[in-house]
Order: structure tokens, then sequence, then C-alpha cells
């Protein structure tokens, strides 16, 4: 039996360091325009930016069509890139797929249109631990699709998983690590086994320090004609420094409504299950009240005043359940339901003990 773990240290810190070889396209929503000139404008082309953007395209110029020019932002009028566009009917390329085609004028300066730029299955949905948002590829997956890192200096991950996916049981799964982004070399070459939910891979290869880093999955077969995968962890797991697991007991709950009929009968459905760990921890050293501190200390988003669940394994050294013979990753996003306590047994001074519950963030959302 292996050692309770907790996986909230991920090397992958934006979405700027993730890349697809292949994602489901962006949107682009209709322009809104204020100003009082007759020209109009209108969006083209297919988002291929990571995240969602608010652009703005102002008429820097007033003019004829043509004449007049625009400078545009990305976000929201923040700030406005300086190089000056022209107006045409033809398609004018702001970036990432984006482009804008002009008609009718004359165009006044100060007029602005708006518009929003969509990618709601893009890499970013990788880092949101939100179980019912997730990156999708696009269309068709005959070959291999590579989620690729730059960590934008060397670092050596241990733990890689990939949850809430629909990769089939006949998936090919690959970690790759280099220094070089083609991927030249390989100085880490990890086959990773398939499990349903969430499948955890523990690295073994040493040294392992690499800048990029790339999965490759291979699944050609898969019935939904695209890969889906919700998040994405590649970093260093915080383990206690003893076995503690029997000191967890865990358990199933549901999430929904069910009413009863005039009858008696149930009615209603259960919208999700879920597990539930509740720990009752006896004597911990101080080196594992600093752990469970600074995993609670990571479940807490001060900016957005709101918490933050965290990847939860509670045994390292079985990375998988059977379940009606076929293997699932057992481990889970959670969330603090019942507070941490800490107690500090006063007849020793390196010894305390913990209480808690930790329940799994589940799915609400059909795909």
């Amino acid at each position: 039996m292996g050692r309770a773990r907790f996986l909230q240290d991920n090397l992958i810190t934006a979405a700027s360091m993730l890349s697809a070889s292949s994602n489901a396209a962006g949107r682009l929503s209709n322009t809104q325009k204020s100003g009082a000139g007759a020209g109009t404008m209108a969006t083209h082309g297919t988002y291929t930016g990571a995240t969602d953007r608010d652009y703005l395209v102002r008429v820097l110029t007033g003019g004829a069509l043509g004449t007049a020019t625009v400078v545009w932002s990305r976000d929201g009028g923040l700030s406005f890139d300086p190089t000056p566009l022209a107006t045409a009917t033809t398609p004018v390329t702001l970036e990432d797929g984006i482009a804008v085609i002009f008609a009718a004028g004359p165009f006044l300066a100060g007029d602005v249109w708006a518009f929003r730029a969509y990618r709601p299955h893009g890499v970013a949905r990788l880092l949101e631990l939100d179980p019912n948002t997730e990156y999708r590829s696009a269309a068709g997956v005959a070959d291999p699709i590579d989620l690729v890192v730059d960590l934008g200096a060397a670092a050596a991950p241990d733990t890689l998983i990939l949850g809430g996916h629909n990769l089939t049981a006949a998936a090919t799964i690959a970690l790759h690590g280099d220094g070089d982004a083609a991927f030249g070399s390989l100085d880490v070459e990890d086959a990773v086994a398939w499990a349903r939910g969430a499948l955890v891979h523990d690295l073994t290869t040493t040294p392992r320090s690499c800048r990029h880093w790339r999965v490759r999955i291979a699944d050609p077969d898969n019935p939904d004609g695209e890969l889906r995968i919700a998040s994405l962890f590649l970093g260093t797991p915080t383990a206690l420094s003893k076995n503690v697991a029997p000191g967890v007991t865990r358990g199933v709950v549901r999430f929904g409504e069910r009413d009863r009929t005039v009858a008696g009968l149930p009615n209603g459905s259960v919208n999700a299950v879920a597990e539930a760990f509740t720990f009752e921890w006896l004597l911990l050293h101080d080196a594992d009240r600093t752990v469970l501190r600074d995993v609670t200390a990571a479940m807490v988003d001060a900016e957005l005043q709101r918490l933050r669940p965290v990847w939860f394994q509670m045994d390292d050294a079985v990375p998988t359940l059977l379940r009606g013979g076929v293997p699932h990753g057992d481990v889970y996003l959670c969330l603090w339901e019942d507070d941490l306590v800490l107690a500090h047994r006063a007849s020793t001074e390196d010894a305390w003990d913990a209480s808690g519950r930790l329940v799994e963030v589940p799915r609400t959302r059909p795909r």
C-alpha cells in the first residue's frame, strides 16, 4: 500500500504554454457598432486562438471605403495594435484566423465595432479544473493528435493526469519530453496506460528535465470522431510522509433531487454521483501538517474569492481500480466539503490529528 497524495502543483500555469495539433474550430460573434458613420463591418474567418477574447475595431482616419483606416484591439480596448489597416471589401487580416470585411461608407473617425472570439473547446479548457468544460480535437482522428507544452524552461515533472477524457481502451498514449521544440531526440518517451475517467501516470525516466513536453494520442477508432479531454496536469505530487490510507474512508455521494409521487414512488433523476473521502488521520508529523496546509492554501483563489479543486489520489501505489473488469483511474478532482481541521496533541510536540472530507467535483452536464 502506498501513500495518499495531492496533485495541485501543475507546471502548466497558462494557456499560452499549450498548443494542439488538432482543435475544434472557434467562433466569431456578430459585430455591434457604435458611431454615426454609414460604413459597415463584418467578421470573417475561423478563430484559432487559445482563449476567448473581446475585439474592438476603431476608425482612426475617416473617409471613403479604401481610404479610411482602422486600428484594432484584442483586449476590449485597453490597448490597440499600433499599425493602421486600410478598409477594404476583401478580408483584412487581424490575427489567429480572424479577418474583417468593410462595406459602404463613408467612415467616421471614432466609429467602433465590437465582437467576441470564442474558443469553446480550446486548450485553455484543460487548465480550468472544471469537469463540464473540455478541449476537443477537430473532427477526424485518423492521425495521432499532439498536446504540446512549452514550460519556458527545463523542468522535471513527476506525474501526468488526463482527466475527463473520451479515449477508448484501444488508444495508444505516450508522453514525450525534449529540449528541442521539434522533439527530434526524445529525452523522455513514456508509454501511458489507459484507464477510464482520469488516467494517472508516474514518470520513471531519469534524468528527465525538459522544456518541451508532448502528449501524443492515437485513437483512430474513437466512435465520437474527436478526442475530448477536460483536464491536463503535468507536475509534482505532494504526498504525506507515511502510509495513512487506513485513515481514509471512501464512499459515493449523489448530487440532484429526488421527490416522490402522491403514490409514494420515487420521482426525478440522479444528476451525478461522486467519490467522497473522509479523513481521520492521527499522529501526523509537522511535515505532514505543512503538506496539508499547503494543499489547503492552493485550493483558495484569493483573487476570485472562491475555492479551487485539487487532484487527490488515495493510494499512489494503486493508480486504477477495476469496475466491471474495466480499469478506472483512481484519482479525483476534489474540493473540501468539511473544513480541514488540524489539532495539536499536547502530549508531544510533533504530533497532529487531521480530519475533514473531500468530495469529487462531478460532471453535471451531458457532452
